[in-house]
């Protein structure tokens, strides 16, 4: 199930006196990627600091999910997706306003490994991973209902070494599936964002899958045609530099 999370100042103080003074406070509901969770929380924090008459209300799921609930009728004012491919999906559908839709940060596909592994491997054409996987298998998110799963699938294929292990996948239904896989022995190599995998210390990042300058995995916003003056207000704020600057401590790439 997923829960929507509230950061909200609903009221003001006012007079010398400190006599409180309710407001009515504007909601914003937004639904995000669980990647992006600690690191949006934040932002909406400073937003909350800066404009304490709205309430932000979070919610975090897979994009599958996202395109669940709406089909369920609950429709947010702000979608982010890990796959810019849900967005045209929902801008057929006319759930979203196309004129809004932004890119708004990258990161990086890695390969992962246990902490305690001396692993080190050069990412380049014709990558073999049979030796590395020592007879296991690699951890990866679904390849086709999961974007980290479909943009791995893609790495592994530019690289050659797709049909190496096309037949000897753990499938998992989230990148922390993957990485608990890896952590846990059950396979010795996962596939995973860098910054999930930053976040994760019992697994350490054996190789990162070039991309020629562009980044392997995009996060793309939008409004949707539920939106309100206040949610576009928000909206407009994740490109500020101020909120770009917390995405980018968090290890995300903020994308022009």
């Amino acid at each position: 199930m997923v829960r929507w999370t509230t950061v909200a100042v609903v009221a003001v103080m006012i007079g010398e006196a400190g006599l409180w003074r309710s407001a009515t406070a504007a909601e914003i509901q937004v639904f995000a990627p669980p990647s992006l969770r600690l690191s949006f929380a934040e932002v909406v924090a400073t937003y909350r600091d800066r404009q304490s008459d709205s309430v932000v209300r979070e919610a975090y799921g897979s994009d599958a999910a996202l395109e669940n609930r709406i089909a369920a009728g609950q429709i947010p004012d702000i979608v982010l997706v890990a796959d810019p491919r849900t967005l045209d999906h929902l801008a057929e559908t006319g759930v979203i306003r196309t004129s809004n839709q932004i890119n708004l940060l990258g990161d990086e596909v890695v390969l992962v490994a246990a902490a305690d592994s001396t692993l080190t491997l050069t990412m380049e054409p014709g990558l073999s991973l049979e030796t590395a996987l020592e007879g296991g298998r690699l951890a990866i998110c679904d390849p086709e209902n999961e974007p980290l799963g479909h943009y791995g699938r893609a790495a592994l294929m530019a690289l050659g070494a797709w049909s190496d292990v096309e037949q000897r996948l753990v499938i998992t239904r989230s990148e922390r599936a993957t990485l608990a896989a890896v952590a846990h022995g059950q396979a010795p190599l996962g596939v995973v964002s860098s910054t999930d995998a930053a976040a994760e210390p019992a697994v350490r990042v054996v190789g990162t899958f070039p991309t020629d300058g562009q980044p392997a995995v995009v996060y793309s916003s939008a409004l949707t045609n539920h939106s309100t003056e206040p949610a576009a207000a928000f909206f407009a704020y994740l490109r500020s530099p101020a909120a770009l600057a917390i995405f980018s401590r968090h290890g995300f790439q903020p994308l022009p």
